[in-house]
């Protein structure tokens, strides 16, 4: 994937600095170019083809230099203004490494200070990008990837195990953990300084979320500084210098609400997509897209992925995104999705936000619950009864030990303060911004709801009103009253992974294939699970016969604007809460499947990590050049 490397007092030749670079180039078009090469330092970069951010690499009389990748955006009296690395490294020279910690968008920015002898690294408040990075023998490597590290520092790649605990229980790493040993990321708003003499690293935050709520903030007046928030961060799209955008457009209302104050952008080409099993199902998010999209004239397409794709795509995906997340559609979708449709845009803009995701908790321990998708108890419900009986009580305390001190540094006791906290700290690093569908490495994206300016809002809103999206929810209802009379999505358009596991002969073949005994008996899995009742799990799930997901409309999702009328108080908040997940369980809801009845969901994490690992102790991360001598450990 696109991004920064760069390695201090490594053990890879700066002569043969771009091989390493080229272990990242999986988009077709991808470049890779050397920035800097003269020891102890060097730093190189990876792009696609088409890409519009800054690459540059700029240096000063001095010893000081930037290397950038990405969207730095500044909001001034004048309006949005998009630095280059030449304003930043005037900056650094003047302010150090500050000139990057106060600046929007999404980017990662390496500042050179040979005067002080430290690299610093810097990415977004956000952490929308990924940078890995291992420290070791007295040499420091990053990198967007862990396989390019491996290229550079005498680091072999190892199954972490911790790590691999994340994955089976969550679905996904988070809190700075990876699934290789020795190698982590950077959590949001942190930067990293490393001392060129020794290759040590620090690593600190330099910004924290906080909330200061207004409460006399009602909510009609809280829904109109949110909707000039978002349109004050859309004016940014005129900046970034893009000649082709796509939007990601689905039935909800977060994509309306980018659909409904996107500016005009004079010259730029500008269309609409959704994806999905099928483009045309009654009350399905596609169908709610495309007619959103024909509202406002924008250009449509319909992307459609297959459960039989999984099969062609999981062992090379399992490659290209190092299992950052085990997001099943990502691994239908594969490397090239939208790309192969019909070309890369150079942006693609989404609703990924984090205003208001879950309901509105009545406690700490609910609030651990909406961003965990699980009875917060340590272990996921359906993986505790397989994991071996002496090693679950530790297994449940190490879990809860990775998660309990991000909820514990949380400023704010409020348990919806609490739970915004956790999805930023853990699940959108983790989940939201993992590489799949229409992100990196296929296309850059912009995350309007993540700037400043609604950011600003969000800490501001009472927590009554953020809840289930409440307030962003009140915004397109009453500034955008022709997109809000739309139906909201209550149809599925999402492959029917419990029941095409079962039914698709394709990719049953893999999930049997992947979860035999055979396979993992010597990985990690054989050490977290019980072989025998790890069989009988698996004998039953692949016995079962399951009735396939109802294409039609629902009344679970229609639900949800009921439940936003209760969730005012905690109270009301429990209330709705316990009705919520009846009719979840009732209904096979979302939240539902994503907890107590996600068998399948088990089934296919430990089937993705062994296969995973098998990988690893094949050497598919291996330094590639090793053969030839030129790496020395």
């Amino acid at each position: 994937m696109a991004g920064l490397v760069g390695v201090v007092r490594g053990s890879r030749l700066h002569a043969t600095f771009d091989p390493v670079l080229r272990v990242l180039c999986h988009a077709p078009g991808s470049t890779a170019r050397i920035l800097y090469a003269e020891p102890p330092v060097s730093l190189g970069m990876v792009v696609r083809h088409g890409y519009q951010g800054d690459y540059c690499f700029e240096e000063m009389a001095g010893g000081r230099a930037v290397a950038l990748y990405g969207f730095t955006l500044e909001r001034g009296p004048g309006g949005w203004r998009r630095l280059g690395a030449r304003d930043l490294l005037h900056r650094f020279a003047d302010v150090g490494v500050a000139a990057a910690t106060h600046l929007d968008g999404s980017f990662i920015a390496a500042f050179l200070d040979r005067p002080t002898h430290r690299l610093f690294l810097v990415n977004d408040r956000h952490a929308s990008l990924p940078l890995h990075y291992a420290a070791v023998a007295q040499s420091f490597a990053f990198a967007p990837e862990a396989k390019a590290i491996f290229q550079l520092v005498p680091l072999r790649p190892a199954l972490d195990p911790m790590g691999a605990l994340q994955l089976l229980n969550t679905g996904h790493t988070f809190g700075g953990q990876t699934l290789f040993e020795g190698v982590e990321t950077l959590r949001p708003a942190h930067l990293i300084e490393v001392d060129l003499a020794s290759a040590m690293p620090s690593i600190r935050p330099y910004w924290d979320l906080e909330f200061e709520p207004d409460q006399r903030l009602g909510l009609h007046r809280a829904a109109a500084r949110l909707f000039e928030a978002v349109r004050e961060a859309q004016g940014a799209l005129a900046v970034l210098g893009a000649n082709r955008m796509a939007l990601a457009l689905t039935g909800g209302f977060d994509s309306r609400l980018v659909l409904g104050t996107l500016p005009e952008l004079p010259g730029v080409e500008l269309e609409a997509f959704s994806w999905g099993v099928a483009g045309d199902l009654p009350g399905s998010d596609p169908a709610i897209a495309r007619e959103l999209a024909s509202e406002k004239g924008l250009p449509f397409r319909f992307l459609r992925y297959r459960p039989e794709d999984f099969a062609d795509n999981w062992s090379e995906w399992l490659y290209v995104s190092e299992l950052s997340a085990a997001n099943l559609g990502y691994f239908a979708a594969g490397s090239r999705f939208l790309a192969d449709a019909s070309g890369t845009p150079d942006i693609v803009l989404t609703g990924d936000h984090l205003v208001g995701l879950g309901g509105y908790p009545a406690s700490r321990q609910a609030a651990l619950e909406a961003v965990t998708f699980e009875p917060f108890a340590g272990l996921h419900p359906c993986l505790a009864p397989l994991v071996r009986r002496e090693a679950a009580g530790d297994l449940a305390e190490r879990y809860e030990s990775m998660v309990l001190p991000v909820a514990d540094a949380c400023p704010s006791g409020h348990p919806r303060d609490l739970q915004d906290y956790l999805f930023f700290h853990l699940h959108a690093p983790g989940w939201l911004w993992s590489a799949g569908f229409y992100k990196e490495p296929m296309a850059f994206a912009f995350r309007p709801l993540l700037l400043s300016p609604v950011r600003d809002v969000c800490r501001r809103l009472p927590a009554a009103h953020r809840g289930d999206k409440r307030v962003l929810v009140e915004a397109v209802r009453r500034y955008l009253p022709g997109l809000r009379t739309h139906p909201i999505a209550s149809g599925n358009s999402a492959i029917d992974w419990r029941y095409d596991s079962l039914h698709v002969p394709s990719l049953r073949a893999v999930l049997e294939d992947l979860t035999a005994q055979a396979r993992l008996s010597e990985t990690c899995v054989a050490r977290i699970v019980d072989r025998e009742r790890f069989a009988r799990f698996r004998e039953t799930y692949l016995a079962s016969d399951p009735a396939p997901v109802s294409r039609q409309p629902s009344a679970a999702r229609r639900l949800t604007g009921v439940r936003r009328v209760f969730i005012r108080n905690r109270l009301t908040a429990r209330a709705a809460g316990m009705f919520g997940r009846q009719v979840g369980a009732k209904f096979g809801g979302r939240r539902y499947q994503l907890s107590a009845g996600a068998a399948h969901r088990v089934m296919f994490r430990v089937a993705l990590l062994a296969a995973f690992e098998q990988m690893v102790s094949a050497g598919a991360f291996s330094p590639r050049l090793e053969k030839t001598g030129e790496f020395r450990s």
